[in-house]
């Protein structure tokens, strides 16, 4: 189980009710990346240098390639989507919407029916749980809170 104060940006999304985080929400960049991306390929080299801070040789190691593959990758993507990369609103937009998405596909948003807020009427809040479904996913870096089991 993972307090909401060890959530950081994930926090706000897993708070964000189910009926509004679906993948018709997420912005139209990230639509057009998975669109000019069959295989995947380009969403995994966007999503390691997003998650590296835009530092090419630190993204090419953790996808096992070399820095000029990365580079051709991401002139890809430009050449195919028309997105810019070294926009920083664009890398903003594909980074939320990418981690929306790692949301959405592991069935994380938030249900006020079985799951506790944080309360922050009292200024706190940091110290309440969040539960969330079992997902053993990890995807771009972020680790999916387990919760645990569902109760009778």
């Amino acid at each position: 189980m993972a307090r909401w104060s060890e959530l950081g940006a994930l926090g706000p999304l897993l708070a964000v009710p189910p009926d509004h985080l679906t993948e018709e929400t997420l912005p139209a960049e990230v639509h057009r990346l998975r669109a000019a991306d069959p295989d995947g390929r380009l969403v995994a080299t966007v999503r390691a240098y997003l998650d590296e801070a835009g530092n090419g040789p630190a993204a090419a190691a953790r996808l096992h390639i070399h820095r000029t593959s990365l580079y051709y990758r991401l002139d890809r993507v430009t050449r195919l989507t028309g997105l810019d990369v070294s926009d920083g609103a664009t890398r903003l937009a594909l980074h939320l919407g990418l981690t929306a998405l790692d949301v959405i596909e592991a069935g994380l948003a938030f249900d006020s029916r079985s799951t506790e807020r944080p309360d922050h009427s009292s200024g706190g809040g940091g110290d309440r749980s969040h539960s969330a479904p079992d997902s053993p996913r990890t995807r771009g870096g972020h680790r999916c809170p387990p919760s645990p089991p569902p109760t009778a």
